[in-house]
This record gives C-alpha cells, structure tokens and sequence, in this order.
C-alpha cells in the first residue's frame, strides 16, 4: 500500500519529530512515522498512532489509537492499538493484539492469538498461543505464558512458565 509523508509533525515523547501519513488508495489520513522506512507492505499506521525510531510495521499490521511503537517490529496481522506502547526491540507478530495502556519492552515477543491488554507490562518474556495477559500484571524476566494460560488482576510471573489452561490472578506469584 503507498504510503506518502503530509507535512503535519508533532513531536514524540521523548522529542523525536514524526510526519503524518496519507494513504491515497484508500484516500485515508494516517497517524505518525518518523521515516517511510516505518511502513512497508500493507501495514498501517490510523488514527494518532505513531511509529518512529527503528520500528518496522510490516504485513497487514495495524498501529491505531494513540498507541506508539519505538525501535519494535509489528509484523503479519497483529495489531497495536489504544494507548499500547511496544519498544526496546520487542515484536508483535501473528494475530496477536496489544491494547490499552500495556507495555511490552526488553525484546519481548507477542505471537499467536495472544491478547495483552489493560495496564499489564511483559519484559523480557513471551507471550504466545492463545494466551490473554490483563489488569495490573506482569510478565518478567524471560517467563513464558503459552496455550490459553491468563494472567490477570495483579498476578506476577516473573520466571518459568505458565500454559496449558491455567490462571494465575489476584495477588498471586511467581518467582525465580
């Protein structure tokens, strides 16, 4: 899909200036890249999105919301959205969704069908199948969470692995 840079910028959090994109095949007015490099294929960035640094979108991928994708890779059908944000060499892949305020950080991977939303953070770990990460949790520390594992309310893996069909809520952790 082309994508073409408007002359609209705003500036990122941390003062990175990204340009709007205009998709004129489907006459659509995008969210934010710093560069054309951001987006290849049939991804898009909508809405205030916003993608920059050395992130790739690729595929079908979506980037939507306010949702921001910094040094990342977003790629296949998954999707960013909301006021999500994905760095520090993460990647989101397959038909995997993050939404809300979640954080996915430190070479983390989302894949599969997997769902981490609400104001969870997954560091360093991965998150896969058709696994669902929600509330106030957290995935730390090279944990995996597989099959249809949740993980919700203040629930902490902070090592090992959680999968299967299996819950780990409340208070509950899960430590080295």
């Amino acid at each position: 899909m082309q994508t073409v840079l408007t002359p609209e910028t705003k500036l990122t959090p941390d003062g990175v200036q990204v340009y709007r994109v205009y998709y004129p095949e489907t006459d659509l007015l995008g969210g934010f890249v710093q560069t054309l490099a951001n987006v290849t294929e049939n991804a898009q960035v909508l809405e205030n999105g916003i993608v920059y640094g050395d992130a790739v979108i690729s595929g079908n991928a979506v980037v939507r919301g306010e949702a921001w994708v910094h040094n990342a890779v977003v790629t296949d059908n998954a999707q960013v959205c909301d006021r999500a944000y994905v760095g520090q060499g993460s990647v989101v892949k397959d038909h995997a969704v993050v939404s809300g305020s979640a954080e996915v950080l430190l070479g983390s991977v989302i894949g599969g069908s997997a769902l981490v939303t609400d104001n969870t953070q997954i560091v360093n770990s991965t998150v896969s199948d058709y696994a669902v990460i929600m509330g106030n949790s957290a995935i730390t520390n090279g944990a995996e969470v597989s099959e249809f594992a949740k993980v919700m309310d203040t629930a902490v893996i902070a090592a090992g692995e959680l999968k299967g069909i299996s819950a780990a809520r409340g208070n509950f952790a899960q430590l080295p």
